[in-house]
């Protein structure tokens, strides 16, 4: 384990949280959000942060920190600075968890198959209208133009979709899918076209993409080296926690984009064992429901090239959870003033090295 580097956020209040690591292809920053006071305020990478030098308590495994947003949801950051610069994003969730409940795009009210599939809406539309904790985008769609992306209206699915034990589309041969059943199980599945209408009954959301990333708790080989925004899906090994993962794009100052193996590289960070590619590119969109009931946007959409610009999107899957109690909040905003405090002192005394060093002639160590 890389030792923490201190590194800048500010204006959340009251504090961030990162620790540094090592992956093959780059050194990542975990980044944690505590500060509930204003939950408008947990835009993450945003313009308005100005540098404040925090840090995480390193834990026994991956020196990731969680904060904690509803029952059984966590959020945590990254930052990539190499190979190129991305802001990643994540929500963990416990499927054990009291009042955890997964929904996803339903039938559209004049439903045909391969046709009128899903009404198409935003993220941020599909979660206030569902009372949603959290969502993120889902599948592939059509029709896909630039009218399309801008307005609602009628869409195709492209591969698997159900939710409360309705079909909304059939499975497709090359278009894996996440399902989440109603005994609170999950799997990523390549579904039988002819799924019988008993096995779709069992199922309480389920969403389909275009690739897995992270199988048995490997990185399979990828060919496609391309860079784009990216939304994913994960599970962990034993099956308990579920994870929506994603990484704006397209936007140089801000975040580069990611290939499809990086992605299955920070699903396993995380802490998953099997990793699904959803729809990305300016579809990709992670969105929380904040204190005052309505939709928060927690990352920069890059749609049509303008950021926080929202897509119209087939469907999304999103889940229901408990409010926390504010015990809760108060330890771990302690937590987080310990951690920031003890970096802030170890960002001092290397500072102080340094200038020695400098002062004596020496190169800092």
């Amino acid at each position: 384990m890389k030792k923490f580097v201190p590194f800048s956020f500010s204006s959340i209040s009251p504090l961030c949280s990162l620790a540094s690591f090592r992956l093959s292809v780059a050194t990542l920053a975990a980044v944690a959000v505590a500060g509930f006071g204003d939950f408008t305020q947990i835009a993450p990478f945003n313009a308005d942060f100005a540098p404040v030098a925090v840090r995480a308590d390193e834990t026994a495994d991956s020196g990731v920190v969680w904060a904690p947003l509803y029952r059984g949801v966590e959020y945590s950051q990254l930052f990539v600075e190499t190979p190129v610069l991305n802001k990643w994003q994540v929500v963990k969730i416990d499927l054990q968890a009291r009042g955890i409940e997964f929904v996803a795009t339903g039938r559209n009210k004049n439903y045909e198959p391969e046709k009128r599939e899903t009404w198409r809406q935003t993220t941020a539309d599909f979660l206030d209208e569902n009372k949603l904790a959290v969502a993120v985008n889902a599948n592939f769609y059509n029709p896909f133009n630039a009218e399309t992306i801008r307005t609602q209206g009628d869409s195709n699915l492209l591969g698997f979709g159900a939710n409360d034990g309705v079909l909304v589309s059939k499975p497709e041969p090359g278009r894996p899918a996440f399902v989440v059943y109603k005994d609170k199980t999950a799997k990523i599945v390549n579904l039988d076209p002819n799924i019988s209408d008993d096995e779709v009954k069992k199922i309480q959301a389920g969403v389909a993409g275009s690739q897995v990333v992270l199988t048995g708790g490997a990185v399979p080989e990828i060919k496609n080296k391309d860079r784009h925004p990216r939304t994913a899906v994960g599970i962990s090994a034993d099956g308990r926690y579920v994870y929506f993962l994603i990484v704006d794009g397209r936007q140089p100052k801000h975040s580069v984009g990611a290939t499809l193996t990086e992605v299955g590289e920070t699903l396993k960070y995380f802490g998953a064992s099997e990793g699904l590619n959803l729809d990305g590119g300016g579809s990709t969109t992670l969105v929380c429901r904040g204190l005052d009931g309505l939709s928060q946007i927690l990352n920069s959409p890059a749609n049509s090239g303008v950021p926080r610009n929202l897509r119209n999107n087939a469907n999304a899957i999103g889940v229901k959870a408990a409010n926390l109690a504010p015990s809760v909040r108060e330890r771990f905003e302690k937590k987080m003033k310990r951690a920031a405090e003890k970096a802030e002192e170890e960002a001092q005394k290397k500072a102080e090295k340094a200038k020695k060093a400098v002062e004596n002639g020496e190169e800092a160590k």
